[in-house]
Order: structure tokens, then C-alpha cells, then sequence
């Protein structure tokens, strides 16, 4: 998170590589994982991974909703935003800390529908959480129409939209849930980092971040 203290840093590897990722950062950063799980309990659950045993093995976090898993693999249907959402539940409820991603597609935007679009993910966020568990969560706004496209969100886009999207905060959960916001700018307290965590370039994310904030 961006402010004048220093920066709060996870790393969310894929899960079969969190073993090694925190035995390396030594408890430098906290770690966390790249999904969210609808289970709550042990029982028959193949391939699942449920939030107790992500406590289990030392994860602090979860993403949930990003929007690779929003769009769906091989065909397959994505994740419905009452689905997302559940899954953040389910990761507070297990004191799991939860980066909650929305976004919205380049159509979207063109159309001048971008708060009406994130106000559903938002709305679906706000359904499933109360108002204690959103001191567990923040919202990671993912520009969809900026990534792998040649566009780019530049500072003032990012700068809007999450105003926009803290004032929805403001007016549906509540003046201190609205209080953090993820990526870049005035109105936002950290970033959501892709590519660029993998190569020198994060460190020169971090330092950016290290800078006090006006």
C-alpha cells in the first residue's frame, strides 16, 4: 500500500511454487495466492484449496476475481461476480487478507459504461461482505482494456475512475471502507503489478512506492 509508512508488499506465485517462495523471501513480503476457493471445509473436494489450508502453509492473501478467471480457460465459462465475491467471503472468513480485482473491457469504456460495469462487480463484492470484513479487503481496479492491447491507462484515467470508484465505496459500504484502493495516484494507495513483478522492473516499483507521498 502507498502512503508515507513503508510499503506493504505480496507476492502471489502460482500455488505449487508458494513452498518455495516463502522459504526464499523470509518473511521480507507476505505471500499470497492467485485465487480464491469456493470450499470452506475438508471433505471431497478434488484439486481444491481451501482457505484453512492456505493458513496452514503460511499464505497472508488471496486475489480473488482478477480477470483472466472473470473470462474463463479452454472454452470454459468465467467466474460469475456473485461467484467471486463468495470466494472473498470465504477468505475473510478465514482471516485471509482478500485483493479483490474488477475491471472492465475496452467496449465498456468506449461506451461510457465503465461505473455501471464495475458497480455490478462492486455491488456483488458489497452483497456477500459486512462491514467488518471489508477491513480485510481491498479492490484492485484492472483497466481490462490496457493489458496486451498497445492502450494505455495513463495516470489521469486511473486517477478518475478510481475517485469514481471510491465515491461508490463512499455511498454504498461506507466512508471507511472506501479508504483503501489499489494502483497509482491521489485517490489510490498501491498497485496491482503483472509482468513487470518478474523483472528488474518491481524494483524500481517499490522504490517509486517508498517515496513519500505528498
Amino acid at each position: 500500500m502507498l502512503n508515507n509508512a513503508p510499503p506493504e508488499v505480496v507476492v502471489a506465485p502460482p500455488s505449487l511454487h508458494a513452498g518455495f517462495v516463502l522459504r526464499g523471501l523470509q518473511r521480507r513480503f507476505n505471500v499470497g495466492l492467485q485465487d480464491g476457493c469456493l470450499v470452506n471445509t475438508f471433505g471431497a473436494f478434488t484439486g481444491e484449496i481451501n482457505p484453512q489450508m492456505m493458513k496452514d502453509f503460511g499464505i497472508k492473501a488471496v486475489i480473488v476475481g482478477h480477470s483472466e478467471r472473470r473470462a474463463g480457460f479452454g472454452k470454459q465459462p468465467g467466474e460469475s461476480n456473485e461467484v467471486v465475491a463468495a470466494k472473498a467471503k470465504n477468505a475473510v472468513n478465514h482471516g485471509l487478507q482478500v485483493i479483490a480485482c474488477i475491471g472492465e473491457s475496452l467496449e465498456t469504456r468506449q461506451s461510457g459504461k465503465t461505473m455501471e460495469f464495475l458497480g455490478k462487480q462492486l455491488e456483488a463484492y458489497a452483497s456477500a461482505l459486512s462491514a467488518s470484513d471489508w477491513q480485510s479487503v481491498v479492490i484492485a481496479y484492472e483497466p481490462i482494456w490496457a493489458i496486451g492491447t498497445g492502450k494505455t491507462a495513463t495516470p489521469q484515467m486511473a486517477q478518475q475512475t478510481h475517485k469514481e470508484i471510491r465515491e461508490w465505496l463512499r455511498q454504498h459500504v461506507g466512508e471507511q471502507q472506501a479508504k483503501d484502493d489499489l494502483f497509482g495516484g491521489e485517490d489510490i494507495d498501491g498497485f496491482l503489478v503483472g509482468g513487470a513483478s518478474l523483472t528488474e522492473d518491481f524494483h524500481a516499483i517499490l522504490k517509486a512506492a517508498k517515496a513519500p507521498k505528498p
